[in-house]
């Protein structure tokens, strides 16, 4: 998807966000809630901040996404690999912040690394209770592994505090991804869009956005 392109999806999306992000349940803490539609992801709500679609604007290696906020290019996302990404402000230095997927004896975590913050660490994503499958999520890269449903950790400082929590909802059908979470101050749209597409990702073994 171009630039241009990207830019006029996202001047369609925001405004019908507004309403939708009044749509969400009032979670305790909840601070950041974003789905897929339409090949970007949108970012219902955050803290701070305006409803915003992340589009890509190139394909290859290394994909990268531009969040629209408001009609202004806030952040940009890049894929550094499935499951790990790193964001920056438009013609700031690279890397400033990053979100990944860390493999813990089978276990899957999400660590974030705010651009001059302390790194954030959840605890393994745990599936809401089902009798058919294992109570967390086995590591991503085992073929299947990550079945649908829904799934929820507490999100933890360096120190080992909870300061939050992350869940999501993996569906067969669209919207194939739906992420909220309760983030501390620290996080940013930027870093907590990342977040959510290193996610995506990781699911599909390539970006969850677009499709």
């Amino acid at each position: 998807m171009s630039a241009a392109m990207a830019l006029a999806l996202a001047s369609l999306l925001v405004v019908p966000l507004a309403r939708r992000a009044e749509a969400f349940p009032a979670e305790p803490g909840l601070t950041f809630a974003a789905h897929e539609e339409h090949g970007v992801l949108v970012i219902d709500r955050m803290d701070g901040g305006r409803p915003a679609v992340l589009a890509g604007v190139g394909d290859g290696p290394r994909p990268t996404y531009l969040l629209h906020e408001g009609g202004a290019r806030t952040f940009v996302v890049r894929i550094e690999r499935p499951g790990e990404a790193v964001v920056r402000r438009p013609g700031g230095p690279p890397g400033v912040a990053r979100a990944e997927l860390r493999t813990d004896g089978g276990m899957v975590r999400l660590v974030l690394r705010p651009g001059g913050g302390e790194r954030l660490r959840c605890d393994p994503f745990v599936r809401r209770a089902s009798r058919a499958h294992p109570s967390a999520v086995e590591d991503t890269g085992r073929e299947g592994a990550l079945v649908a449903g829904t799934y929820e950790a507490p999100l933890r400082d360096a120190s080992g505090a909870r300061v939050g929590w992350v869940w999501f909802r993996r569906r067969r059908q669209a919207p194939d991804l739906t992420f909220q979470a309760s983030l501390p101050r620290t996080v940013d749209e930027g870093l907590a869009a990342a977040a959510a597409t290193a996610l995506g990702s990781a699911i599909d073994g390539d970006p969850a956005v677009p499709r």
